[in-house]
């Protein structure tokens, strides 16, 4: 679990040794290796990451709420259950994206690239 999610979510990839003394099996000037990734690009990547699954929920608590409404028949209840969870999913897309906004802000004003 360790590694999927160093290699997939944090983009760190795995370095093996490669024999030999040089630029050998790595063709010239090339090592084979990628460059290590900083800790603003590490941070970046787990923002991103958050914000997309944060979005794939609200997207998901929709597509249910709109369910929910659809299937609510003569049960207001459910309806305003429905109505209720939409809003609220609502909500959270536009606290996702206030805060990467905020975010971006932040940086620009201290200077990060």
């Amino acid at each position: 679990m360790t590694h999927f999610l160093l290699k997939h979510f944090l983009g760190i990839q795995e370095v093996f040794a490669q024999g030999g003394i040089g630029n050998q099996g790595g063709g010239i000037g090339n090592s084979g290796l990628e460059p290590t990734k900083s800790l603003q690009e590490i941070l970046d990547s787990i923002t991103a990451y958050a914000i997309g699954l944060g979005l794939t929920i609200a997207s998901l608590m929709i597509i249910y709420a709109a369910y929910q409404m659809i299937t609510a028949g003569a049960s207001p209840d459910q309806f305003e259950s429905g109505k209720k969870t939409i809003m609220y999913a609502v909500i959270g897309v536009i606290v996702l994206l206030l805060s990467a906004a905020i975010i971006a802000l932040i940086k620009e004003i201290i200077g990060v690239r």
